[in-house]
């Protein structure tokens, strides 16, 4: 059932939407996931809190995550650190910004070992019992960016907040193409248009990739709990009770 937010007193099911905060009697229940990178959500005020993604996002990554309703854009004292995920035709990929970061003479002790083209899923042998420890700092000392923009909105609406002059001089960063599981898809678009929730949990899972681990873990797999329940929830409910 419902039950009132404890911050807001509104009627909520299983979270509020505008507090991001679980509601008490499942709050026990909720996931916490610890992000390496501060992130922000610009969301368009066309777009209805509770149907938004955006909200699974601040619930379970708090500390983290901070949410903002256009045309409030936070300001940005050193805009070379902050990275817009939005493909355009200047945008850059994850590889791109490593690279740029090693050109530019960002390397610690242990930078060579990103040299080594290990691929994916597969362990490489260390050298001494710090290496690996080494390599994952290494890595991270070597990404050039330390926030996060996400916007929340349409597609149709996305390109006014895109241009807005106070994100100008923020790089923009896309990701490796997915295959969205949203159960209310954009009329006419691809299946590659994800929900917010879904772009910024393949973000962190590419970043860790790239900047982290060439293993990923499972780490951010949480961020998705509430988009998760959701779609099985309502799979369930339009299969009449059987998924």
């Amino acid at each position: 059932g419902r039950e009132k937010c404890k911050k807001c007193n509104k009627s909520r099911r299983y979270y509020c939407y505008t507090c991001f905060l679980p509601v008490d009697s499942v709050a026990a229940n909720f996931p916490k996931v610890k992000l390496p990178l501060s992130v922000d959500i610009i969301k368009h005020p066309n777009e209805i809190d509770g149907k938004s993604t955006a909200a699974h996002a601040a619930v379970i990554a708090p500390d983290d995550v901070t949410v903002y309703s256009f045309p409030d854009i936070p300001h940005y004292d050193q805009p070379h650190r902050v990275v817009l995920v939005y493909p355009s035709r200047t945008s850059s990929n994850m590889e791109e910004f490593l690279d740029d970061a090693k050109v530019v003479g960002v390397e610690t002790e242990s930078s060579s070992s990103l040299d080594e083209q290990v691929p994916l899923g597969q362990k490489r042998k260390a050298d001494s019992p710090t290496e690996n420890a080494n390599s994952k700092r290494s890595r991270a000392d070597l990404c050039p960016f330390d926030k996060v923009v996400f916007i929340d909105s349409t597609w149709a609406q996305v390109t006014k907040i895109a241009s807005d002059v106070r994100l100008k001089d923020i790089r923009r960063i896309e990701m490796k193409s997915q295959t969205t599981k949203f159960w209310r898809p954009q009329q006419g678009k691809p299946d590659t248009y994800l929900a917010t929730i879904e772009a910024i949990y393949y973000f962190f899972r590419e970043f860790h990739l790239t900047f982290i681990n060439p293993e990923y873990d499972g780490c951010y797999d949480n961020l998705l709990f509430l988009f998760n329940f959701m779609y099985h929830k309502i799979k369930e409910l339009s299969n009449g009770g059987k998924e």
